[in-house]
């Protein structure tokens, strides 16, 4: 959930780039620092990738100025996360997850910059190793391995 608290740490100042931990970059960050530039939208203050819809929050270019009038705050999302049922709390939880509190939806961006347990050589700029027990560091047989330890 710390991604979130971004613009926080930034003190609402400058632009940041969250990337969860899981991920392999092989192309220039700087090409990402500027996406906003590629994919030009005044009033959104996050831009990111796209499944089926919906907002990928595990790639963020973060206008944090912008930020502070459209992002909710850590107190916010918690409360909303708390639900009266289990069930409930995971639907709420992909609602947050999916970027979805933001007042202003994020800038959709090629999805390249995530791809899913996806690499292709020359197009992949971000490999996104979703499935915790298959990740190439705890499954040695991973498609992906050679490139993990490359």
């Amino acid at each position: 959930m710390q991604r979130w608290r971004v613009p926080e740490f930034f003190g609402y100042q400058g632009r940041a780039i969250y990337l969860d931990a899981d991920q392999l970059v092989f192309a220039d960050i700087r090409e990402l620092w500027r996406i906003d530039q590629q994919y030009p939208n005044h009033k959104t203050c996050a831009w990111c990738t796209f499944l089926r819809g919906f907002p990928q929050a595990s790639v963020l270019l973060v206008d944090c100025e912008k930020a502070r009038l459209q992002w909710p705050s850590m107190k916010e999302i918690l409360e909303f996360i708390v639900g009266p049922g289990e069930d409930e709390n995971r639907t709420r939880y992909r609602t947050v997850m999916n970027g979805q509190l933001l007042k202003e939806p994020p800038q959709e961006i090629t999805v390249y910059w995530n791809h899913l347990n996806e690499y292709v050589p020359g197009e992949t700029r971000l490999l996104h190793f979703t499935r915790q027990s298959t990740q190439p560091w705890r499954n040695p047989e991973h498609p992906y391995t050679s490139v993990w330890k490359e």
